[in-house]
């Protein structure tokens, strides 16, 4: 349908109306709906997975670096600076003094330094975290974030001629994140 207005030349054109409404009907709308009620679970879904991945990877990152901390201090330490092995502090009980002697995993040995006559270091659980203990003075090696465990120190000397070797091994973990790596190695005493 075309009018045309005679003050002006333009033409304006109506639609006629046919009863149809521009809209969405209700079947359109349950199917948009019961999409967005699919998709927006799995949506934070692999949103929560991608986080918690995360945090795992954080965690992992710093059981590594503190396990590598202590697992380097312990075998520069013992390797370095250990002449023999004793059960105690005041070097009063040797451990592997002779040939074919050797002593069960333990959660502390100590060992005679090499600096001088009853000087004395060792290694130890004190609750999750592991000291370094010399005559006189204890330092805790790692912090809070994690847990030491299964600290377990054991020496052998299979011949006269032969050194003693002491078998170290231990755990870093953390609990809340479920997480956790084992350290072991096995360490040539320098015998003078």
């Amino acid at each position: 349908m075309k009018k045309t207005n005679s003050k002006n030349k333009y033409t304006q054109y109506s639609i006629p109306n046919t009863g149809y409404r521009r809209g969405f009907t209700l079947i359109e709308f349950l199917v948009v709906l019961s999409i967005v009620i699919f998709i927006i679970p799995s949506v934070f879904g692999l949103i929560y997975s991608l986080l918690r991945q995360q945090s795992r990877g954080v965690a992992l990152q710093e059981i590594k670096r503190q396990g590598d901390l202590v697992f380097n201090h312990m075998k520069t330490t013992i390797n370095n600076n250990a002449v023999s092995t004793y059960s105690d502090l005041a070097g009063t009980t040797p451990i592997c003094a002779s040939t074919g002697s050797s002593a069960a995993a333990a959660s502390s040995m100590y060992f005679l330094n090499n600096t001088g006559v009853n000087s004395y270091f060792g290694y130890n659980l004190s609750g999750s975290a592991l000291q370094y203990v010399q005559t006189g003075s204890a330092a805790t090696l790692t912090n809070s974030a994690v847990n030491v465990s299964s600290l377990a120190l054991s020496c052998t000397k299979v011949s006269e001629f032969a050194p003693p070797l002491v078998d170290l091994a231990f755990t870093v973990s953390q609990s809340a994140n479920n997480v956790s790596l084992r350290y072991k190695t096995l360490i040539k005493l320098n015998t003078h």
